[in-house]
């Protein structure tokens, strides 16, 4: 599906839009638990896979192919967010997906599920859940969101900030399958990729390290390696 972009508020309604006419369902929990949710890369995979390159081809082969890039901003973005989400919180909504078949996953916020495991007492996250209306019976503790003023209320939205969703077609299992959304707090923690490698280039070769899933929970000054927030 094509990606919407919608500033809130708006005459257009991509929430209703998203239900399919009663076929699918919306829900919002401050506090869900998370720890049923699959998660495709854990912290520890990360690192496997930057240790891994990083012996074999060494810091620059490491760096030089761009199919790790994804993987090394991640590196430098999941740190940043870290010291973040330990400062202030996790302030954007996850969005759990659930399946006919009763399993979970995300889609939006496994960084932020990864990052909150390492984090004592944060058991409980703010949470979208898309699912179909014949399963809404399951959440029924979870308060029903239906329009997209609630929406960008539940994300702490202002107004004038930029949305971005993808909606699923009337016969998958969740009617929105996507959300992004751009606002001072939002920009200020997302670097873009680029910016990242080139970060993380100027730091390793001043620390050179073996990555473990500790190392996230270390307080790092990007800054002084470049990065601007």
């Amino acid at each position: 599906m094509d990606i919407i972009y919608i500033n809130w508020p708006a005459d257009v309604d991509p929430i209703h839009n998203s239900l399919h006419q009663g076929q699918h369902c919306l829900f919002y929990n401050p506090y869900a638990q998370y720890t049923h949710i699959k998660i495709w890369q854990t912290l520890q995979d990360l690192c496997d896979t930057a240790n891994r390159w990083i012996q074999s081809e060494g810091i620059d082969g490491f760096l030089a192919d761009t199919r790790n890039h994804f993987d090394i901003a991640n590196l430098v973005k999941l740190n940043l967010w870290s010291q973040n989400i330990r400062q202030q919180g996790i302030k954007k909504p996850i969005l759990i997906l659930h399946h006919s078949d009763g399993h979970f996953d995300t889609g939006v916020g496994e960084s932020r599920i990864k990052l909150a495991q390492r984090i004592n007492g944060m058991d409980r996250l703010p949470a979208f859940l898309a699912t179909r209306s014949e399963h809404a019976h399951l959440f029924s503790d979870w308060m029903k969101v239906t329009t997209f003023d609630q929406f960008a209320k539940c994300c702490g939205a202002e107004p004038g900030d930029q949305f971005l969703f993808k909606l699923a077609s009337p016969d998958a299992d969740y009617g929105i399958s996507w959300y992004e959304y751009n606002s001072p707090f939002t920009r200020a923690v997302g670097p873009s990729d680029d910016t990242c490698v080139t970060v993380f280039e100027t730091w390793y070769k001043s620390n050179n390290i073996c990555f473990t899933p500790e190392w996230f929970d270390q307080l790092i000054d990007w800054e002084s390696y470049g990065l601007v927030i």
